[in-house]
């Protein structure tokens, strides 16, 4: 299913809107930080979506992830369909610091943007704890409440939301100093006030 989407610009106060078709979306650890510009690419705000999933704890955060973004005051909805090129899912690399990431894909953006269809994955080495856990250095354990931090803030990207690095929803960092789900920020993993206002600037 395609969509047209008009040329939208969202208020400097609000979370930034998508830029690029690929993004790490949640980084586990603390490397450079990936700058994500803001151009006028909003994508779905009525997203079918195809689970294809390995993991039953994905399958669990994923379902958290739509439940608190419908269940929000954005103009936002998610509806499972197995048809749809839309997709979420798991999958394994231990070779990238991502624990969550969003590929966008758009027909064309002149003047306006069709597009055409997203994936989000969660990365199964970080999310199933492959990778060694609990070390301050890194990241603390994932559970069911970390892990629908991670969904709910991929789907946050399929909104068409950048990453801001206040303590919402869409901060890029899962853990580490200022993390989303870290004490710091009071452990989120439901869309905040400023991602709703993002999502609503749009649609």
């Amino acid at each position: 299913m395609t969509l047209l989407v008009a040329l939208i610009v969202a208020a400097p106060a609000h979370n930034g809107l998508l830029s690029g078709i690929s993004f790490d979306g949640a980084l586990v650890k603390l490397p450079t930080r990936r700058r994500i510009g803001s151009v006028t690419k909003p994508s779905c705000r009525r997203c079918w979506i195809a689970s294809r999933i390995g993991w039953s704890s994905s399958t669990t955060a994923w379902g958290n992830a739509v439940s608190t973004w419908n269940g929000s005051a954005a103009n936002y909805y998610l509806t499972n369909n197995q048809s749809s090129l839309n997709k979420v899912a798991d999958t394994y690399n231990s070779s990238v610091t991502w624990d969550g990431n969003t590929y966008m894909y758009y027909l064309t953006c002149s003047p306006s943007c069709v597009f055409s269809s997203f994936g989000s994955y969660l990365n199964t080495y970080f999310t199933e704890n492959h990778d060694p856990c609990g070390n301050f250095l890194t990241h603390d354990c994932y559970t069911d409440a970390s892990r629908k931090s991670v969904a709910a803030h991929e789907l946050g990207h399929v909104a068409g939301l950048a990453h801001t690095s206040s303590c919402v929803l869409m901060n890029p960092y899962t853990w580490g100093s200022g993390g989303r789900f870290t004490s710091d920020c009071g452990y989120i993993n439901v869309p905040k006030s400023d991602d709703i206002n993002g999502v609503n600037a749009q649609y």
